[in-house]
């Protein structure tokens, strides 16, 4: 994601105790190094598209999910009937996407790490 000003916004998030923070900051760092030095292969690109709209399933299994996505969309300004639209979009990703979108972030890289406890 981007913010206005063009600068790449990447969030990711985990639970842990005090003591493994350090551990934790590294893995993410590691982690996008490693993505960075060789992107996932379509195969993985996929599964995680499938994945991901699996998980958007599960969420909206219910009326009450389903509205409360529905009202969700409309205060975003959304039209609410593109939502099932929306949560097929991960399964569309390829492989280039991938690669362009971590090429843009190699020169870019974490600059802030918001630890709440």
């Amino acid at each position: 994601e981007r913010a206005a000003d063009g600068t790449v916004l990447w969030d990711a998030s985990a639970g842990t105790g005090a003591a493994n923070i350090p551990r934790m900051v590294e893995g993410f760092d590691e982690g996008l190094r490693a993505g960075l030095a060789e992107p996932p292969d379509s195969a993985a690109i996929a599964r995680q598209g499938v994945q991901i709209y699996g998980r958007s399933l599960m969420r909206r299994a219910t009326r009450m999910n389903r509205a409360y996505a529905a009202g969700l969309a409309l205060m975003d300004g959304r039209d609410p009937a593109g939502i099932d639209e929306e949560i097929r979009a991960p399964m569309r990703v390829d492989r280039a996407s991938v690669v362009r979108v971590l090429a843009k972030l190699r020169g870019d890289g974490p600059g802030l790490l918001s630890i709440v406890r």
